[in-house]
């Protein structure tokens, strides 16, 4: 948002004016005053008492005391105290557009301070009237309509009454605003010695330094009591605020305008007197038309205000509902999702075991000789596959067979062999089974390429052709069987 800013030099005049409005409230005892070169002023402001009590002394009881939150202790009675204070500054025709509660709790500082400015401006304008100061009716022109002075705004009375002054003094200017005709300190020393003839203070305009003038005139103005608003610096730049204030708080407290007792200034009086009553009652009239138009626009507002809540209230709750249901929906798809997930790894799972079995059986098969095949000896060549021949016995056995009794030389190799080996020289019909029991774990076969020695050869050499298994050599054998058979 857009950031405002706001004058140090009105906070420092305003809250001297406080400070001197309610110094003496039992009320603020110990809290005042506050330091006017300080922002504390919006802090008091944000508490929401000092308001009240403001309005109260502009307008005696238009807050009823009663209601008033003196020591507020929640935001609650805060919120409760600001409405009382903007109720009674509407009632004063106070512009409070744009400020509500809220603004005053957090001492928004610009917003308090345009209120505190017109506060203050109300109370000094208040005494700017006939009815207060009886001597204005000397400020009324010889051709001028009384209803029309009457109803003058209280800047132009004001500055009647200063070149009323003025003119007394036989002074060759004027005063026609608060902001050039301020500058110089001219008029105003004219006037401070018009209000207190005992001193002559014109020796001040002898002064060329406009500051150190107008510091000399406001020491003159704090002995009559009315030092409270000005600065050097804000007479020299012509603060409109301050000037204006400056010449009400002068007016109120130093008026110096002798009544006339002549008849024609006692019917000019009435005359005054009666235009300042209708002029009330007419005021009293607006005020009441006004309040009831306010009162219908605050209620057609609150009105408003509360189907708009409304209307928010059960679109928010359609669209959390929405909301929740989205929600409902989205948590039961993700749970379906993983329900499906770990079905799927569940069936990978199953899958990948069946696979592991799969293989360590097919692992298993490959290690296995198949049904009817012998597995191959540790010790057994390549060369030494004659099954039932001299030579394989011989090579296997680890010696030559003996010449002597057959089955001697036959039994002799198969007791030194293991028991598989032994089943299979003892019975050839028996090797095509396995051993009772199994193969033991430990024997290792190997393949069928894979032997110590090169092929057809053996610790022995080759065999005969016609080697018998009944021992000796092949030729003298072979007689042998020949000449049994002669």
């Amino acid at each position: 948002g857009a950031v405002h800013s706001y004058s140090r030099e009105e906070t420092r005049a305003f809250t001297e004016y406080i400070n001197t409005l309610l110094g003496d409230d039992p009320d603020f005892r110990g809290k005042l005053p506050i330091d006017p070169q300080s922002d504390n002023v919006f802090r008091a402001v944000a508490e929401g008492v000092l308001l009240c009590k403001m309005m109260n002394k502009i307008k005696p009881d238009i807050i009823d005391e009663r209601k008033i939150a003196k020591n507020p202790r929640n935001p609650f009675e805060v919120n409760a105290n600001h409405n009382l204070a903007l109720a009674a500054a509407r009632q004063l025709q106070l512009v409070t557009v744009n400020i509500g509660p809220q603004d005053l709790a957090q001492g928004t500082p610009h917003l308090c301070l345009g209120l505190l400015w017109q506060s203050v401006r109300y109370h000094l304008m208040s005494k700017v009237n006939v009815e207060a100061h009886p001597g204005l009716a000397k400020l009324i022109e010889d051709d001028e309509d009384v209803n029309a002075f009457v109803n003058l705004p209280p800047e132009v009375t004001l500055l009647r009454w200063v070149n009323y002054h003025l003119e007394n003094a036989q002074h060759y200017r004027r005063m026609f605003n608060f902001t050039e005709d301020v500058k110089d300190c001219e008029n105003y020393v004219i006037l401070l010695d018009q209000l207190d003839p005992n001193r002559n203070i014109k020796a001040i305009l002898q002064e060329p330094d406009l500051y150190k003038r107008a510091e000399l005139m406001l020491k003159e103005a704090d002995r009559l009591g009315c030092g409270t608003f000005l600065t050097p610096a804000d007479v020299v730049n012509g603060n409109p605020k301050l000037n204006l204030a400056f010449v009400a708080d002068l007016f109120d407290k130093h008026p110096s305008i002798q009544q006339d007792q002549e008849a024609k200034a006692q019917a000019r009086l009435r005359e005054i007197e009666l235009a300042t009553r209708t002029k009330m009652q007419q005021e009293e009239e607006e005020m009441r038309q006004r309040w009831k138009r306010e009162e219908e626009q605050f209620r057609q507002r609150m009105e408003a205000e509360e189907r708009a809540l409304r209307e928010r209230l059960e679109r928010e709750a359609k669209e959390h509902g929405a909301k929740l249901e989205q929600e409902k929906t989205s948590i039961a798809q993700e749970k379906e999702a993983l329900e499906k997930a770990k079905r799927e790894l569940e069936e990978r799972q199953k899958t990948f075991h069946q696979q592991q079995t799969e293989l360590a059986r097919q692992q298993t098969m490959q290690q296995t000789p198949p049904y009817g095949q012998q597995p191959p000896h540790p010790q057994a060549g390549a060369g030494n596959s004659a099954p039932g021949g001299l030579a394989t016995q011989a090579s296997i056995v680890g010696q030559p067979l003996p010449s002597g009794d057959p089955t001697q030389a036959s039994i002799a190799p198969a007791a030194a062999a293991p028991a598989y080996q032994a089943s299979f020289y003892a019975n050839p019909a028996q090797s095509m089974y396995p051993p009772a029991g199994g193969y033991p774990p430990q024997q290792s076969y190997y393949p069928p390429q894979q032997s110590y020695y090169p092929p057809q050869q053996s610790y022995y050499g080759a065999p005969p052709p016609q080697a018998s298994m009944y021992g000796g050599d092949g030729h003298q054998g072979g007689g042998a069987i020949h000449h049994r058979k002669s």
